[in-house]
């Protein structure tokens, strides 16, 4: 009587074609896994953006043409200071405590990290006397919005002079100066841009624009007491805002 069994071959190659089963199933998890974890990590960052676009959105929209009356011979004007990487302004909204909060003097100000990239940051103060615009406030001073970023920056759209063209238009400049200007800007372009890993792509760049219009661009001083220097009323604009160039 002969009894039937495995060889000691058969059973090294059972064993084998087992372990790389075990294998490529315990690697296409681990696969899924951190996929399923860099999707997690990209939609919260790009979340995060959102959030804090929104609130600078916001801010923006509360800009206030505060009229400030200069120290020297010089005409009072604007507080709007723009550049690429940077924007003065005040506000009826503070973006730090997410509700207004009465006038406040607003900062914001694109940085470098080292090689971790550039950093968005905003500095925040209550407009309590007429020598706000001289000081300038230390970097401990600012809070953190945005961090880990390619770049950020700030455009602003001048409109044509005359209102009552039609067809009136205007173009997208890199920096506003409200002494020059005596008015704020009709609407300010935000681009945050930021790299995300791609598997073998490698980093990808990846975008979120933000257009704001900015009601109160204007200062009207008809009705103000004599001497008075903070804003009595602001133009918001009783036209449509001009058509302009789209980037």
């Amino acid at each position: 009587m002969s009894t039937a069994g495995f060889t000691l071959l058969e059973l090294i190659i059972t064993f084998t074609i087992l372990s790389l089963m075990l294998v490529m199933i315990f690697g296409a998890m681990r696969l899924g896994s951190s996929s399923w974890d860099r999707g997690e990590e990209t939609a919260e960052r790009y979340q995060r953006m959102r959030i804090v676009i929104k609130l600078l959105s916001q801010q923006l929209k509360s800009a206030y043409p505060y009229k400030l009356k200069a120290q020297k011979a010089e005409a009072d004007y604007i507080v709007c200071l723009g550049e690429g990487d940077s924007l003065r302004f005040v506000s009826a909204f503070s973006l730090l405590a997410r509700r207004p909060e009465g006038l406040v003097y607003v900062i914001y100000r694109v940085g470098e990290k080292g090689s971790a990239g550039k950093t968005l940051k905003v500095y925040e103060k209550r407009v309590l006397n007429k020598d706000f615009m001289e000081e300038t406030p230390d970097d401990e001073k600012f809070s953190l919005l945005l961090e880990d970023l390619s770049d950020f920056r700030f455009e602003y759209f001048e409109a044509e002079e005359d209102e009552d063209k039609e067809g009136e238009g205007g173009e997208w400049v890199k920096a506003w100066d409200g002494k020059e200007k005596k008015e704020l800007p009709r609407e300010v372009r935000m681009t945050a841009q930021w790299k995300e890993k791609k598997g073998k792509k490698g980093e990808v760049e990846m975008s979120l624009p933000a257009l704001v219009s900015i009601p109160a661009y204007r200062f009207d001083d008809r009705g103000q007491r004599p001497g008075q220097t903070g804003p009595r009323s602001v133009q918001t604009g009783p036209r449509p805002l001009p058509t302009r160039p789209r980037p």
